[in-house]
């Protein structure tokens, strides 16, 4: 079978390059009959194996369709997939224009749908929403989403169940290391207790709240420490880059310069091993309720360590694998109290672990890798 994805890719510095990286690789480890080609976009590498391919050939902002059809009908795939971002390719009449012209099985994943509830986000009119998400499902063969509540929205738009399909986001099998070992290998000891966020540096992650809390946990745990670890996105707004300087302000302010580690860039895949390995706790504090979810989430997942988040839609998996570990954006006092608690009660700490190890092995990129050939088998014969 010929897969052909339309995608970010590596090296970008993004998170649906990492996602199609990750199901091309379990994919191809999971298949023999299965071969895929990447029209990627330029920043993307151009290399070729015997089963894979990328090939560079579309920017975002610029006309890009013409492109990406060429690619498409030199490598004449059965399935076309598509890894959806409203900022590379809108919902516009390009986007929607070049679904109609290409004729071949389609498949689109949409890694985020708009809703009324994030009109800033929606450049293709307000006044548009239910009409283009409709357009967009009657010329694909399929939507793929990662939540209920994404489906919930499509559904709401009278996309047609028949339409829908929900596979979770993909979990990383992140190779087991010392802890003691990564602790020392980021500047800790071993008897340190670390609390780390990780991800694109943005404004709404509200490391504010989480930086505030620390400083409170401080006087209630011996040991502690805080990470901040990722940089800016390629594409971050002006607000993104000034939250670069509040933060640091902020740690400076409270004296906390000797117990907060800021890593301000991009972590590579190599290094996520050992970061994620040295901490003792997760957490994910949005305060937007974007209709998405993680993929640094499931980053975390992949190492089976507790994780506390946001009731929020991107962290929906949280609130249904641990809801004890579940907060309102911006409750402070609870935040404080649940990093206590993991830091210092150990059985529940274990609890923790134990019901993050379950989801991740439910949802590995193998398993979501099958998910989605089965899907484009059913595609192909129907």
């Amino acid at each position: 079978m010929k897969i052909c994805y339309i995608s970010t890719y590596h090296p970008q510095h993004c998170g649906i390059a990492d996602y199609t990286g990750n199901l091309c690789k379990a994919l191809l480890e999971g298949t023999e009959d299965t071969s895929i080609t990447v029209a990627a976009e330029y920043g993307s590498s151009r290399f070729e194996t015997e089963r894979f391919t990328c090939i560079p050939c579309f920017r975002r902002g610029e006309s890009y369709a013409g492109n990406i059809l060429r690619v498409i009908y030199k490598v004449r795939p059965d399935i076309v997939h598509i890894q959806h971002d409203y900022s590379i390719y809108g919902l516009n009449g390009e986007f929607l224009n070049f679904l109609e012209r290409l004729k071949v099985r389609k498949v689109v994943t949409m890694h985020e749908v708009h809703t009324p509830e994030t009109p800033e986000k929606i450049s293709y009119g307000i006044e548009n929403l239910s009409g283009n998400h409709k357009r967009l499902a009657d010329l694909s063969d399929m939507l793929i989403v990662h939540s209920g509540g994404m489906s919930l929205w499509l559904r709401n738009y009278d996309i047609d169940d028949g339409k829908i399909t929900i596979i979770p986001h993909g979990t990383p099998n992140i190779p087991v290391r010392e802890p003691s070992i990564a602790k020392r290998s980021l500047g800790f000891s071993e008897s340190d207790k670390i609390i780390l966020s990780f991800g694109f540096i943005r404004y709404f992650k509200n490391d504010h709240l989480l930086i505030r809390a620390f400083k409170d946990v401080t006087g209630h745990v011996s040991n502690v420490k805080l990470v901040l670890a990722g940089g800016l996105h390629p594409y971050s707004s002006r607000m993104d880059i000034e939250e670069v300087s509040r933060r640091r302000v902020l740690v400076e302010s409270l004296g906390l310069n000797e117990h907060v580690k800021l890593i301000e860039k991009y972590v590579p895949p190599e290094d996520v091993p050992i970061l994620l390995t040295s901490a003792d706790v997760f957490v994910f504090l949005h305060d937007k309720p974007f209709m998405e979810v993680s993929g640094a989430l499931h980053s975390a997942f992949g190492a089976c360590k507790p994780i506390i988040a946001t009731s929020v839609p991107r962290f929906v998996e949280v609130g249904e694998v641990s809801p004890h570990t579940l907060i309102k954006p911006s409750d402070r006092e609870g935040l404080v109290k649940i990093l206590i608690k993991i830091l210092t009660d150990e059985e529940f700490a274990d609890d923790c672990k134990r019901r993050v190890a379950r989801y991740a092995a439910l949802t590995s990129w193998s398993r979501v890798a099958m998910q989605h050939y089965s899907l484009y088998k059913q595609l192909s014969n129907s």
